[in-house]
C-alpha cells in the first residue's frame, strides 16, 4: 500500500508545454480563416446602406402615388404631412427641387422625391435640379438613381451603381 500511495502523490495536474503549443497553433489557424470575413465590413455596409436606400424610394414612390390617386391628380401637387410635393404621371416627381412652403399651383414650388425620403443629410448626398435624374450617393461607385419614366401610372426606374457596395 506505500508504494500505491507514494504513486498516487507524485501525479501532476495541469496541461503540459506541448499541449499548451498545440492550442494556441489551433487558434491562431481558425483565426487566420476568420479574420478574412470581418476585415471587409466597409463594403458590407454599403451594400446593406444602399439596399436601405433603395426600399426607401420604392417605399417613397409607392406613397406618392398612392395619394395622388386619392387626389385624383396625374399632374400637380398633393399635400403629404404637410407639406406639398409635386406629382409628375402619377408619381412624385425626381426633377423638381422647391420649397414646399406655399400652395401657388407651381410645380417648381413643391419638394420632390426627396422630401419622401427624408434621409439624413440627403440634401447633400442627393443631386436635385430640375433637368434630370436624382442621384444618392453611398460611397464612391455606390449610388441610387431615380429617373422620371414620363408615363403614367408607370413608376421611376430606381437604378444606381453597385459596383462600389457588393
Amino acid at each position: 500500500m506505500k508504494v500505491l500511495n507514494r504513486v498516487a502523490s507524485n501525479k501532476q495536474t495541469g496541461f503540459t508545454l506541448i499541449e499548451l503549443v498545440i492550442v494556441i497553433v489551433i487558434l491562431g489557424i481558425l483565426a487566420a480563416t476568420a479574420a478574412p470575413k470581418f476585415i471587409n465590413l466597409s463594403s458590407d455596409a454599403n451594400a446593406a446602406a444602399r439596399s436601405g436606400v433603395v426600399g426607401a424610394v420604392k417605399s417613397a414612390l409607392a406613397l406618392g402615388h398612392t395619394k395622388a390617386l386619392l387626389a385624383g391628380t396625374d399632374d400637380g401637387e398633393v399635400e403629404i404631412a404637410g407639406k406639398l410635393v409635386n406629382i409628375v404621371k402619377s408619381y412624385p416627381s425626381v426633377a423638381a427641387d422647391g420649397d414646399g412652403t406655399t400652395a401657388t399651383g407651381a410645380a417648381t414650388l413643391a419638394f420632390n422625391l426627396a422630401y419622401l425620403l427624408d434621409i439624413d443629410k440627403l440634401a447633400a448626398n442627393a443631386e436635385k435640379d430640375n433637368s434630370g435624374p436624382m442621384t444618392i450617393t453611398i460611397a464612391d461607385n455606390c449610388t441610387v438613381t431615380v429617373t422620371d419614366t414620363g408615363d403614367v401610372n408607370i413608376p421611376p426606374v430606381v437604378g444606381g451603381d453597385e459596383t462600389g457596395c457588393p
